[in-house]
């Protein structure tokens, strides 16, 4: 899941500011790491915000901040102060790239300040509503499974699918003289089998 905003402004010497605040949802998961013992590192669900800034249609920086917001600039995360610049009373935005080590300051208009920091909080709340009704929604279909596993076990026959497509047509003929009528219903082996994979999968997501 991926969400955009773009503000833009005119700076204090007449160059037109363009800056990208993008945003994404990574869902939790496992990664199995390569070093013969089969371990795993387990990485938890994070909301992702990136920054690309560029001043007439040339880049200036763009920044991965790996799902934290609002720290420290020195943490090479994103970082909005409340502080104002010296220069002509501008708020600002500070970023570090933790790959050089490089400090980026833009200065940028009190409204694309706080819009920006709107949009981040937006942005927030946006993924966690989906989050929760994905939570919500993931919780019911293993209730769902659960039920259909616990009448398939209660079953006093579990035939296959061959097993049960043969007697249905036997039914047929016998007791609705190979029309169309009731056939009773049987949960079979394959989709108990693929009921309990299927559980088995979703309880390893987040």
């Amino acid at each position: 899941m991926k969400k955009d905003k773009t503000f833009t402004w005119t700076s204090k010497k007449g160059s037109k500011i363009e800056y990208i605040l993008g945003c994404e949802y990574r869902a939790a998961y496992d990664e199995v790491i390569d070093d013969g013992w089969g371990g795993t590192i387990s990485h938890e669900s994070k909301i992702i915000f990136t920054t690309k800034v560029s001043a007439n249609n040339s880049l200036l920086f763009k920044i991965d901040c790996g799902g934290d917001v609002l720290r420290d600039a020195a943490t090479g995360y994103i970082t909005m102060t409340d502080e104002d610049v010296t220069a002509n009373g501008e708020r600002y935005y500070v970023a570090s790239h933790r790959s050089d080590g490089v400090l980026c300051i833009i200065t940028m208009p009190e409204d694309i300040y706080n819009n920006i920091a709107r949009a981040m909080s937006d942005f927030e709340n946006s993924f966690e509503d989906i989050v929760e009704r994905k939570a919500k929604k993931l919780e019911n279909e293993k209730a769902e499974l659960g039920k259909f596993i616990e009448k398939a076990e209660k079953q006093n026959w579990l035939p296959t699918n061959a097993e049960y497509a043969a007697w249905r047509k036997n039914y047929n003929n016998v007791m609705n003289e190979g029309g169309e009528g009731y056939i009773p219903s049987c949960i079979t082996k394959e989709a108990l089998e693929n009921a309990k994979l299927k559980l088995e999968g979703l309880k390893g997501e987040a």
